[in-house]
């Protein structure tokens, strides 16, 4: 499939021309992924790009996760990513606030056959991961941006060691890396932010990589 660069999701923080390429180069999703990806731009539902789905694709078939965590099921296309080629997955738990996409994501998982090792919640993530007791190998978070760090605070000691986190859209159109002054609808979202990715960044106990993919990429491995 081609990838335009109109749709849910596009406008990252990377020049426009090197994005066309970047997208040119990655391999055709699955059928059903491709399917969420249309609906996805006609429906404007946000998903996750095509160069941060090759990351999370690759990442997950290096790693060989058993359990998956995700916080932002939205259409369940991530959570497709994750689990379609992925032979040793047992179970990927994934939450979602709407209860529509909830119940969206539900016929996906079933079309996908997946139904058996997808588990949905339905909830603010916080609510669920305070009462979270099930050990996880890979998170990835696309959940509301400024609660990262409330996420990962939960969800650390259900890390298994060597573990990775994920989380998209760390640079938030930018604004995170941003000297000057950011709008006031913004600055919570932005400093919250700032302070996660510090905190982490300071932290023995973990590693990050951050890179400007799409939107800001951190990937954060427990030691």
């Amino acid at each position: 499939m081609s990838h335009s660069l109109q749709g849910p999701k596009t406008g990252g923080i990377v020049d426009d021309k090197a994005t066309e390429y970047i997208r040119s180069l990655i391999k055709p999703s699955s059928k059903l992924q491709e399917r969420l990806e249309s609906l996805a731009v006609t429906r404007n539902v946000p998903i996750i790009a095509p160069e941060v789905a090759s990351i999370l694709r690759m990442l997950v078939n290096i790693t060989k996760p058993k359990t998956i965590l995700e916080i932002g099921t939205a259409m369940g296309y991530s959570a497709l990513v994750m689990a379609e080629e992925n032979e040793s997955l047992e179970k990927l738990y994934t939450l979602e606030r709407r209860y529509d996409r909830y119940k969206e994501a539900e016929v996906v998982f079933e079309d996908a056959g997946l139904s058996d090792k997808v588990i949905q919640f339905c909830g603010e993530a916080t609510e669920i991961l305070e009462g979270w007791e099930n050990p996880v190998d890979f998170v990835f978070m696309d959940g509301a941006k400024s609660h990262y760090e409330e996420f990962f605070i939960l969800i650390e000691p259900w890390l298994n060691k060597g573990g990775l986190v994920v989380c998209d859209n760390v640079l938030f159109r930018g604004m995170v890396a941003e000297s000057s002054e950011v709008n006031r609808r913004d600055r919570t979202l932005v400093n919250r932010m700032r302070n996660f990715l510090s905190e982490i960044s300071e932290d023995s106990r973990f590693e990050i990589v951050l890179a400007s993919i799409h939107d800001g990429v951190a990937v954060i491995r427990k030691g």
